[in-house]
């Protein structure tokens, strides 16, 4: 019969195969933030065309400031992730490098129409304005989502709902799509809105925006594999700076060393199309870039599977379950081991904030998490003890603003602390969210936005209850 040594010893190894094939195949999933998976960026035509659109409307690129509305179709993400990492390193390129302090810049997450608007945030020398967009952007479909992306219909959206009266001749939208037609989900008959529908028509007339819809595709790469992505986009006849911004000259702009995300950072070989500002008196280093081919490579993964299997081989050689006594020995008493963590719990959690991701597994009833926010405002995600409540001020590295905490029949509950509140709320089963608390059923996920008490800058929180556990190359673990 085998011994529980030699069990330990086979899964181990079976890990470590599973580690390993899962890396030689190339079957590891990026992370929203892999942005080394695109490995060119047309930044000089992008940047290009932004600015030959706008003198086509008559506007002073140099000196006027204005407000781009870009939107991300979703409805791909989850079928193509690479794909989503590119829309998001174009709108990136744009908003670090085409734009500058007194420019707006305002997401919107949309499919067969818009399911998301994010606040308009005004760009500063500060860093943290071009973080909040980041912060902002779409990173999963909406709830629910069948696909499909409907131009025309968000277009129109857009321009009779989201632009304010007064920075119409200011606004730039941009819509960014794996197709620029109009498409219905997949294998239904939905009703596209059509660009030739007389709504959008009177709109765009009303608004005083350009006709036909400017229409253009960018290609990257992902290694030796091509990806285009399409711009819909929307000027005005007369561009004009927006109100009460101060004419002045927009370049050099952002410094490279403050790129906004720091993993979307261009090597510093890398030609940017506009001049940037030095870096700052004290340099942080700069970001590791990917590899010219994308991804993490196979060789490393190899290698991680076999530090995996040496660490715990070596954990279970140290750990109290692993002794011989000699007869000298057999009277001394076993040192305790650690209490149980509580019952199993099969899944996982993968949880967004903003842009960052974690994986949360292996889960049992007793884990537990905090949303804590620190000083700068930044909103991150920490283990808390278990069977233990957390004190209302958080531990040492921020307040606490939200617990995550597992219920009698596995559903996950997010609670809010401290006064914080939950809003724009999208899930499932809408009867389980509210302001205060978020239930979350295996097998669904949630979206929302955390207001912590006293502010009003919110943070954006997705949920995914998974019913499978995955390799978790990101975050803590339960």
């Amino acid at each position: 019969m085998p011994t529980f040594r030699t069990a330990i010893v086979c899964l181990v190894f079976a890990l470590a195969m599973h580690l390993t094939g899962a890396a030689l195949c190339g079957a590891q999933q990026p992370g929203v933030q892999d942005y080394g998976r695109i490995t060119q960026v047309p930044r000089a035509e992008l940047d290009a065309w932004l600015k030959q659109e706008a003198a086509a409307s008559g506007g002073d690129w140099d000196q006027g400031r204005y407000h781009l509305y870009i939107g991300f179709s979703t409805g791909h993400f989850g079928q193509d992730p690479v794909h989503a990492i590119a829309m998001r390193r174009i709108a990136f390129s744009l908003m670090n490098n085409s734009l500058a302090a007194g420019d707006r810049v305002t997401p919107i997450a949309w499919e067969m129409q818009t399911w998301d608007l994010g606040p308009a945030v005004t760009l500063t020398d500060d860093p943290a304005s071009r973080a909040e967009f980041v912060n902002r952007v779409p990173y999963t479909p909406r709830s629910g989502s069948h696909g499909g992306h409907d131009i025309e219909r968000v277009l129109y959206e857009t321009v009779t709902k989201a632009i304010p009266a007064d920075e119409a001749g200011s606004a730039i939208v941009i819509l960014l799509t794996n197709s620029n037609a109009s498409q219905a989900p997949t294998g239904e008959r939905a009703s596209l809105f059509g660009e030739n529908n007389p709504k959008l028509a009177e709109a765009l007339a009303a608004g005083h925006f350009r006709t036909p819809i400017v229409r253009k595709e960018f290609r990257l790469m992902a290694g030796a594999q091509p990806v285009t992505v399409g711009v819909a986009a929307l000027f005005p006849e007369r561009l004009v700076s927006l109100p009460g911004a101060a004419a002045a000259p927009r370049y050099p702009t952002f410094s490279r060393e403050s790129w906004q995300p720091s993993a979307d950072r261009p090597a510093s070989g890398e030609a940017l199309p506009n001049p940037v500002k030095p870096a700052a008196a004290v340099p942080q280093p700069a970001a590791p870039v990917a590899p010219a081919r994308g991804g993490i490579s196979p060789l490393v993964w190899a290698l991680v599977a076999v530090a995996v299997v040496v660490g715990l081989l070596w954990a279970y050689r140290s750990s109290t379950s692993y002794r011989t006594y000699s007869a000298d020995q057999s009277t001394k008493q076993p040192q305790p081991t650690a209490a149980p963590m509580g019952r199993p719990i099969p899944g996982s959690l993968t949880v967004l904030i903003g842009a960052a991701e974690q994986t949360l597994q292996p889960l049992t009833a007793s884990s537990k998490w905090l949303l804590q926010r620190d000083e700068t405002g930044a909103v991150t995600l920490a283990d808390a003890a278990p069977d233990v409540a957390a004190p209302s001020g958080g531990p040492s590295a921020g307040t606490a603003i939200a617990r995550l905490e597992f219920a009698e029949n596995r559903d996950l509950r997010v609670s809010a602390d401290s006064g914080a509140q939950f809003t724009d709320l999208n899930g499932p089963d809408p009867a389980r969210l509210d302001s205060r608390t978020l239930t979350i059923a295996p097998g669904t996920k949630t979206f929302c936005r955390i207001v912590p008490a006293g502010s009003t800058s919110k943070t954006r929180l997705e949920v995914v209850y998974n019913t499978t556990s995955k390799i978790a190359s990101k975050g803590s673990r339960a």
